[in-house]
């Protein structure tokens, strides 16, 4: 806002190019471009990949959860050279739509959206690969299916009046959109890598 641009109450509001008149007439530190670039590229690829799923194109929807990881490791900083490898070994791979980070980065898990044929293509490819990209570590993979979504259970008393209902409504628009890529999709694969100690 203080900048001239009285619309932009919060980073979502921000464009690109806004942050780029702001970074050159402010001289922002590189860091406070790169975050912020992260940020507002992120919420227009998470609008797209709404969309994207609202069509079943899951080709889209790959495209872009690549683009986010490649902005979290570039822009935001967060990954880690054993979560790259999985993504790069998971792009290698025919039948995988997307791989991306999650969680809060700095190692931890991908998530990847493929299509059910290509699993066994995708296990056999991590335990080939990953071990000598990660010093000889492994990688845990967990295969789910897409579901209706996550819900509330609670019975008895003290029960929400929500119980038994899709948590959707409760959450917020970025939340549902993050739900939506874990949730309804062809098949996606759930890598932890394992730390060594």
């Amino acid at each position: 806002q203080a900048a001239g641009h009285s619309e932009v109450r919060h980073l979502r509001d921000a464009t690109l190019s806004m942050l780029e008149t702001v970074a050159r007439s402010h001289a922002l530190p590189e860091a406070t471009v790169r975050r912020a670039r992260h940020g507002i590229s992120e919420d227009q690829r998470t609008l797209q990949a709404k969309e994207a799923l609202k069509a079943s194109d899951y080709a889209q929807v790959g495209r872009l959860m690549f683009a986010s990881h490649a902005s979290l490791r570039d822009d935001y900083r967060v990954s880690s050279p054993e979560l790259d490898a999985l993504v790069e070994i998971a792009r290698g791979v025919p039948g995988v739509h997307g791989s991306r980070l999650t969680g809060g980065g700095f190692g931890g898990c991908t998530v990847t959206l493929l299509s059910r044929s290509a699993v066994p293509a995708l296990l056999a490819a991590f335990e080939a690969e990953y071990p000598k990209r990660a010093g000889g570590r492994t990688a845990s993979v967990f295969v789910v299916r897409p579901a209706a979504g996550a819900m509330l259970l609670q019975q008895g008393a003290g029960a929400e009046p929500l119980a038994g209902a899709p948590l959707s409504p409760q959450l917020s628009g970025v939340a549902k959109v993050t739900a939506a890529l874990v949730l309804s999709a062809v098949a996606a694969a759930v890598i932890a890598s394992k730390r060594q100690r």
